[in-house]
C-alpha cells in the first residue's frame, strides 16, 4: 500500500498580512500531481487543515474543491484529521456520509478507536487532543474512575493511556498506521514553540518521545509546517520527499521582503 503524507495545510494562512491561498492553491496542484504520478492508494492530511478553527467562507470553499478534485473526480481515498488549529466540532459535520466515498475525517478522540481497514493495513486516526478531552473519553467511554482519571495530567499521560487502547484492536497479520497531530522528538523534552497569525489560541505545545510508538508499523504525524508538505509513503517505511513547496515558500518570503523594502 503506498500513501501520501500531507499535513498542515492551514487553509487560510496569512505571511506577513499576505494571503497565501493562491499558493496554496499551487501547492495543491503539485499534491495532486505527485499523488496520480505516483499511482498512491490514498492521501493522508495529518491535522491542520485549516489556519482557523473559523475559517471565512472562501477558504471553506477552496478546501472543499480540494477535497473533491481528489476523492470525487480522481477517487483517491482521504484519511485526515484535525489539529490544533481545526475546530473538532466543525469538522465533524456530515462525516458518517464522506465515508461511504472513503473520506475519512476524524475529529474525536473515540473515532480513532475504529480503525479504517485495507486490504493488508489498519489506519488509525486520531485527532489532535489535549489531556482534559482524554480524560473525558476514559471515564465515559472506558469506565474509569475520577482518582484514575486524575492520573492523567500531561499529554504524555493521556497518550501513554489511549495507545494500549488503539494496541488492542490491531488485527494479525495486517500493518498499523497511525495518523496523529503532535510533535515527535527523540527525547520528548523539547517544546514547540507554535505561532498564527489567524488564531490566538495557539502557543507553545509539549512534545512526545517517539519511543512510545514503537508497537506501530508507522506514524504519519504534523505540525507546525508552514504550507503544504508533501511526503510519499508505503507500509514499509519508504519515503520519498518533495521540497517543491519549501522553495515555492521562499519565493514567497522574498517577494514579500522586497515589497516590505520599497514601501520602507
Amino acid at each position: 500500500m503506498k500513501l501520501l503524507h500531507t499535513s498542515d495545510w492551514h487553509i487560510g494562512r496569512t505571511l506577513n498580512g499576505y494571503s497565501l491561498l493562491e499558493e496554496q492553491k499551487y501547492a495543491f496542484e503539485q499534491i495532486l500531481a505527485i499523488a496520480l504520478a505516483e499511482k498512491v492508494d490514498g492521501v493522508i492530511i495529518a491535522g491542520d487543515l485549516y489556519d482557523s478553527s473559523v475559517p471565512k467562507a472562501d477558504f471553506v470553499t477552496t478546501f472543499e474543491q480540494m477535497l473533491r478534485e481528489m476523492n470525487l473526480e480522481h477517487q483517491l481515498p482521504i484519511y485526515a484529521i484535525s489539529g490544533n488549529h481545526d475546530s473538532a466540532k466543525r469538522l465533524n459535520f456530515s462525516r458518517e456520509w464522506m465515508q461511504h466515498q472513503q473520506l475519512y475525517l476524524n475529529t474525536f478522540i473515540e473515532e480513532a478507536m475504529s480503525p479504517v481497514e485495507t486490504e493488508d493495513c489498519q489506519i488509525f486516526l486520531l485527532p489532535y487532543f489535549d489531556p482534559m478531552d482524554a480524560r473525558i473519553y476514559l471515564q465515559e467511554e472506558q469506565g474509569w474512575s475520577d482518582e484514575e482519571a486524575k492520573k492523567v495530567r500531561t499529554l504524555v499521560d493521556a497518550m501513554q493511556a489511549l495507545l494500549p487502547l488503539l494496541v488492542a484492536r490491531f488485527a494479525p497479520g495486517k500493518k498499523h498506521i497511525l495518523v496523529t497531530h503532535f510533535a515527535v522528538t527523540a527525547s520528548g523534552k523539547d517544546p514547540q514553540d507554535l505561532t498564527s497569525e489567524t488564531s490566538s489560541t495557539v502557543g507553545g505545545l509539549a512534545t512526545l518521545n517517539s519511543a512510545i510508538f514503537q508497537t506501530l508499523t508507522m506514524w504519519p504525524w504534523g505540525i507546525s509546517i508552514p504550507i503544504m508538505h508533501p511526503l510519499v509513503r508505503r507500509c514499509s517505511i519508504r519515503v520519498v520527499r518533495s521540497n517543491l513547496t519549501s522553495k515555492r515558500l521562499e519565493l514567497i518570503r522574498e517577494s514579500i521582503s522586497l515589497s516590505l523594502m520599497k514601501r520602507g
